[in-house]
């Protein structure tokens, strides 16, 4: 299992894939969108001040500069509906090298450069650029390395929440440094020889330490960061070369990056499953020329005359001359069943040699995440059945819906499904509810009653994740009654439930060196239950799905075991892999914590099986209850920060693993 961001997993250090363009941009070629994640991407923006000039029937969306090549002017066709006629700002950002390379930006001897104002980020008393209402950018690192970038109004999305970017919530009165790389990092001192203690994702707003508005800021010159290391709030410390963290809050790469994620919902972000083998993520919006060339099933079938068919279907190239196949059938019904009349266009690209494998029969443990990419060209990737995105933005271009990523590509919308999050969520503790408690694991499991202790007849009846409170076994009056073949438990009301019935969550005993009001992690892998402690005292209980293995410690896919504690914590990253045969990809997994290798609590939002096993060895919690764990537990992640790291100031949770 990897994770997108460089973090080394499973003996693997795995950085962010960064997408470019190679295809020439043309009179025809609609706006480029972000590719990404833009590792490097230094604020330095020319902006096209030329206003649209309107043409007969036409009208002009914009000029496009690249530097240091000149190209010329392009027109572009405003889409069919008359909403969408707008003007398109293009704007030019260079681009640095890779995070990895980032200590290695300037130049020692340098003359020092003169101070950034405090007020060239935000003015006394003034509102927040960030937190008004604005256009939304698409940007797309092209082949010279740099970064076209171009506004779109709101009025183009087509759902509420693309309208904005919503501000940091900061006051008026502080100073706010903006994330221009998709991942800033925060060092411990102002070093990258320091250690790395968290990170902001692109478009991220924190307070600066110790700045006023109106002053000079501070900031800490060393040679590998010639603009110098600016303190952010509560702690360390980020360097401004080459982007990395910008006090210019209009810098194209701050003010059109994606939202932020929403931590008022389910889920950080919106997502969505592919459905379709094969279903491309562009780096830019393509033409209907183009994606019907890349999505051949959405090639309109050729019309012919009925007495003429035989012959067109000798010279139509997309005709089926070997009479069908089963893998074509199936995506030309899918194909029609979103609107499209190509099904049988599909079957002879399928049946001709060196076919690729998205449009071949090739089930998903035949190939491996390498083959899904694409290396140059208009198409980034193409995503197998069951990947999942995370959205960004729904807009729409030429009478097509389409998803932006918060990776910065773009997803046609007929290809994708959205996701219904689970709703399960696990038990408060306190007054109400206290340990041990059960959850049904069927359909609906019964409470039963009995008179002589052998025979039970059901008398209610609970539905599956539904907790019941059981009687502690250290409690008057506990026992464990055998009746025709099932084992009874008592409930905490004097009735009975079939231990086989329900997932039991105890209280634990705490670790022998536990401070006082020290917070820690129970999960029982049998029982398929996590029990979050404060001290001794329990304060919340859930069920998780652990790993598909179970307790064999040497398995492939068992959940580690032992005594942990919480390294890093990420509000979402990405998850990907093809060990054992399993492939998948899923952006932005919400809510991890890392705590020992590669393994983690994470939220899952694909399954709602919580109760049983199921991971490659996380453990799997229902997103509110991922949400729940991850705000309680230690680090916490500082407002407007991505990431944090575990240090000896600030230790992560205890996490015990165990049968």
């Amino acid at each position: 299992m990897w994770v997108a961001g460089g973090v080394r997993v499973g003996g693997r250090r795995r950085a962010y894939r960064t997408f470019r363009a190679r295809t020439p941009v043309s009179a025809a070629d609609p706006p480029r969108l972000g590719v990404g994640p833009p590792l490097a991407v230094r604020a330095k923006a020319h902006v096209s001040t030329v206003p649209p000039k309107p043409r007969p029937e036409k009208r002009l969306m914009g000029k496009m500069r690249k530097e240091p090549e000149e190209r010329p002017q392009h027109a572009r066709r405003a889409p069919e509906r008359p909403s969408l006629l707008f003007p398109i700002l293009a704007l030019l950002v260079g681009m640095g090298g890779a995070w990895a390379a980032l200590g290695a930006c300037g130049k020692p001897g340098e003359p020092p450069q003169p101070p950034v104002t405090a007020g060239s980020a935000v003015a006394p008393g003034a509102a927040d650029p960030a937190l008004k209402p604005q256009t939304f950018g698409l940007i797309d690192p092209s082949d010279g390395g740099g970064n076209n970038l171009i506004a779109i109004p709101a009025d183009a999305f087509v759902d509420d929440r693309d309208a904005d970017h919503k501000g940091s919530g900061a006051p008026r009165d502080v100073v706010l440094l903006g994330a221009a790389h998709f991942m800033t990092h925060v060092f411990e001192k102002p070093d990258y020889s320091s250690p790395r203690i968290g990170y902001l994702r692109a478009g991220a707003k924190v307070p600066l330490k110790g700045a006023v508005p109106g002053e000079a800021v501070k900031r800490t010159r060393s040679p590998s960061c010639k603009e110098g290391w600016v303190a952010v709030e509560p702690r360390g410390f980020v360097c401004l070369e080459k982007g990395g963290g910008s006090l210019n809050l209009e810098a194209p790469n701050v003010r059109l990056a994606t939202a932020p994620p929403s931590f008022d919902d389910l889920l950080p972000y919106k997502y969505g499953f592919t459905w379709r083998n094969g279903a491309p993520l562009y780096r830019k919006v393509p033409t209907p020329k183009q994606w019907m060339e890349h999505e051949p099933w959405t090639r309109p079938a050729p019309k012919v005359e009925k007495v003429e068919k035989k012959k067109a279907e000798e010279d139509d190239p997309y005709a089926d001359p070997t009479g069908g196949n089963a893998a074509a059938k199936d995506l030309g019904a899918a194909g029609a069943a979103a609107g499209s009349d190509a099904g049988a266009a599909l079957t002879a690209a399928i049946e001709d040699a060196g076919a690729p494998w998205w449009l071949s029969d090739a089930g998903k443990g035949s190939i491996s995440l390498k083959d899904t990419m694409e290396s140059e060209g208009l198409v980034a990737r193409r995503m197998a059945k069951g990947f999942a995105i995370s959205i960004d933005r729904t807009f729409t271009w030429n009478n097509r819906t389409w998803h932006r990523t918060t990776m910065g590509l773009v997803a046609p919308a007929d290809a994708v499904s959205m996701i219904k999050a689970p709703e399960f969520k696990g038990v408060e503790l306190g007054t109400d509810w206290q340990l041990p408690i059960g959850w049904s694991l069927i359909k609906e499991a019964g409470i039963y009653e009995t008179k002589d202790k052998k025979v039970f007849g059901a008398k209610d009846r609970f539905k599956k994740q539904t907790p019941i409170r059981l009687l502690a076994s250290d409690a008057p009056g506990y026992e464990e009654i055998k009746s025709g073949g099932f084992t009874y438990i008592p409930t905490a009301d004097g009735r009975w439930v079939r231990a086989n019935d329900v997932n039991k969550a105890e209280k634990a005993a705490p670790p022998g060196d536990l401070k006082p009001g020290e917070k820690w992690i129970d999960i029982a892998i049998k029982s398929e239950t996590l029990v979050a402690y404060e001290g001794d005292k329990p304060v919340y209980a859930t069920l998780i799905s652990a790993g598909k293995d179970g307790v064999s410690p040497k398995a492939p896919f068992a959940t580690v075991q032992g005594t942990f504690r919480v390294r890093e914590k990420h509000v979402a990253a990405t998850m990907d892999g093809d060990s054992a045969g399993e492939l998948y990809s899923i952006d932005d997994v919400p809510y991890i914590q890392y705590f020992q290798g590669s393994y983690a609590l994470h939220g899952a939002f694909w399954h709602d099986q919580f109760g049983r096993v199921r991971s490659h060895g996380c453990v799997n919690l229902s997103p509110a209850d991922a949400k729940r764990v991850f705000m309680w537990s230690e680090p916490q992640v500082p407002p407007g920060w991505h990431a944090v790291w575990a240090d000896d100031a600030h230790p992560g949770t205890r996490v015990i693993t165990h049968p």
